[in-house]
């Protein structure tokens, strides 16, 4: 089993060192002393096989200080790698991201069945009324433990279609234009709301100083940090203001 220095395994990984540590925190492997020089930190051959395969990459053959001096037509083919490797990510990223919108059309529609379906279920567990409602009365729906600690508000959601998808825990899907009138007579309505946008998402609620005002408030966790904007009353919560205050919070994540 050989042992490798940093800046080969940087090499065979095609990534820096601040990458390399980074990658070997998550791994929770640790560099251990080489065996016939104790300056130096070194990995196995086994160990950077482990990265390559958690990170996707294939290993690149080391390149000796001799031959790291290129000529001018080896440089040029050198550069060109990266860039025909950025774009066939950008492909791949747009079939991902074509992926989640059709995966969120689906949740949409998932989420639109199960609320009819406990609708439906609610009322087939009514009793007649021809029963005595002491001796056939059945007991009250109860919600599941998990259910409970993660209370269900109302989504508005960027769908696949192109349009914006307003859903109700209670009453389903909901026929309102954004920006309309009946659009802030909702929101006026409301205490809390989820928003999936076009490139971010959050959770928004009510500012409270011993009781309810007008301000609405985004949050959102990023990397175990908790952030909130302040978006405005309820008149001026637009589509154009939520959208603004989900691409602020999603640049935290760069």
């Amino acid at each position: 089993m050989s042992s490798l220095s940093i800046i080969e395994c940087c090499q065979l990984l095609a990534i820096d060192a601040k990458t390399l540590r980074q990658w070997l925190t998550q791994a929770q492997m640790s560099l251990h002393v080489h065996p016939t020089d104790a300056r130096l930190r070194c990995l196995t051959d086994e160990q950077v096989h482990v990265l390559a395969r958690l990170h996707s990459r294939a290993l690149q053959p080391l390149v000796s200080s001799a031959e790291s001096i290129l000529k001018p037509e080896e440089a040029t083919s050198q550069m060109l790698a990266p860039t025909l490797a950025d774009a066939d990510l950008r492909v791949r990223l747009a079939q991902v991201e074509a992926q989640v919108t059709t995966l969120q059309a689906q949740l949409t529609d998932l989420a639109l069945q199960l609320l009819q379906e406990r609708h439906y279920h609610a009322d087939t567990r009514r009793p007649a009324q021809a029963l005595s409602m002491d001796e056939h009365a059945l007991p009250a729906l109860v919600c599941h433990p998990t259910e409970q600690r993660s209370r269900l508000i109302p989504l508005i959601e960027y769908g696949a279609r192109g349009q914006y998808v307003l859903i109700c825990p209670k009453e389903g899907e909901l026929h309102i234009t954004p920006d309309s009138t009946e659009w802030f007579a909702w929101l006026a309505s409301l205490s809390s709301f989820r928003f999936v946008g076009q490139v971010g998402h959050f959770s928004a609620r009510r500012g409270y100083n011993r009781r309810p005002n007008r301000s609405w408030y985004a949050q959102r966790t990023i990397h175990q940090r908790y952030h909130s904007k302040y978006i405005g009353v309820s008149e001026d919560v637009t589509i154009d203001r939520l959208e603004h205050i989900a691409a602020d919070l999603q640049s935290y994540l760069k």
